[in-house]
């Protein structure tokens, strides 16, 4: 067989590992929303941010919650383990179960903050715009909460990625 006929590859490209937060009250669920200068701006996420080098996820986290929300936390067991590919790399989101530390949640390193119902038949988090990363977890608690999937009509899915 020559060369030719063997299907191109993507050429390597590096893997950022960032990691995010899942906070739960209940039925409530703690969402971030990207300040308007970042990438995917003004969406919604599980707060959190990139694993410097050194850092484990859980020493990351806690700094990206401190940096974010000025909040401490305990960070639990990995919920769900999301690859993404990029343009320019690959994008690897740990997103871990974490408890804050009682106090008040500040909005610093984020544009604003909310806590949507995510259960008993609710789902406040359905037409708020998310980066593609994010996606399946919110459908991991979807399902784990009993909730349908949210629709995906094309219209929106145009509305839900700002350009």
């Amino acid at each position: 067989m020559s060369a030719s006929s063997h299907p191109a590859e993507d050429p390597p490209v590096p893997t950022v590992r960032v990691v995010g937060a899942l906070v739960r009250d209940g039925d409530l669920v703690l969402l971030t929303q990207r300040r308007p200068d970042a990438d995917h701006p003004l969406c919604w996420e599980f707060p959190g941010g990139k694993v410097e080098a050194g850092e484990t996820d859980a020493e990351a986290l806690r700094r990206e919650l401190r940096e974010e929300l000025d909040a401490d936390a305990l960070v639990g067991p990995l919920y769900l383990a999301v690859q993404h590919r990029l343009p320019r790399f690959m994008l690897d989101l740990r997103v871990h179960r974490c408890v804050l530390a009682a106090g008040i949640l500040r909005p610093l390193g984020v544009h604003a903050l909310r806590w949507v119902r995510m259960g008993g038949g609710v789902d406040e988090s359905v037409g708020l715009p998310v980066p593609p990363a994010d996606a399946p977890v919110l459908r991991l608690l979807r399902a784990d909460a009993g909730l349908p999937e949210e629709p995906a009509s094309p219209e929106r899915r145009r509305d839900r990625m700002p350009p």
